[in-house]
């Protein structure tokens, strides 16, 4: 609107100019302190992993976006990887800590917001995400949301396919999901509580 106005010393286009480039300085400066860029410092899968976490005002919390890059072939897809604990941990020099035990992978604690593992026993595995806060879990903790394949370098949604297949896969809880790949077996430990738990179990 200001640019329209005639140059004259009288309705002040130079301080208009000068308002302008100050309101936006202090906008890009207001973005920059919103997103904070993270990555693991060892691949992950034959992945390096990166991604940024934009603040989410409205949950006070920060929405990621995780970025998988194929250390042979070079290929990258990128893919939404949830939201932050409280206190999340966001830098350059991120541990994976190792979540196999033998032929066991069991889904990862505390604020690490993916994991791989073959769902479906064909050879090739999944990759996990959209890790959800709180979302319905039990015992509180986070639950997976998200199901991908990954075909031709790409990342390919099939989380309908597999809770079509069985109930157990919308119940993929930090801490209590299991994938016993010597019995092909998909594991949920059912934490009700000293008298009300068990174990739930997908062939």
């Amino acid at each position: 609107m200001f640019k329209k106005l005639p140059k004259s010393s009288i309705n002040y286009y130079n301080d208009a100019k000068e308002f302008i480039r100050r309101w936006e300085e202090q906008k890009s400066k207001q973005a920059a302190n919103n997103i904070i860029p993270f990555s693991y410092e060892r691949p992950i899968n034959k992945y390096t992993v990166s991604g940024i976490a934009n603040k989410n005002l409205e949950f006070g919390c920060y929405d990621l976006t995780l970025t998988f890059h194929h250390i042979d072939t070079g290929q990258e897809f990128s893919v939404y990887g949830g939201r932050t604990f409280w206190g999340m941990k966001l830098d350059d020099n991120l541990a994976y800590l190792d979540n196999k035990d033998g032929d066991v992978i069991k889904s990862p604690e505390y604020d690490i917001p993916f994991f791989f593992a073959d769902l479906d026993f064909d050879g090739k595995d999944e990759l996990i995400t959209d890790l959800s806060p709180y979302g319905g879990s039990q015992r509180n903790v986070g639950a997976f949301t998200s199901i991908y394949k990954i075909k031709n370098g790409k990342a390919i949604n099939a989380t309908e396919y597999f809770t079509n297949k069985s109930e157990i896969f919308k119940s993929i809880d930090q801490y209590f999901f299991f994938v016993n790949n010597a019995r092909k077996e998909i594991i949920l430990y059912a934490d009700g509580g000293a008298i009300s738990f068990g174990w739930k179990i997908y062939k």
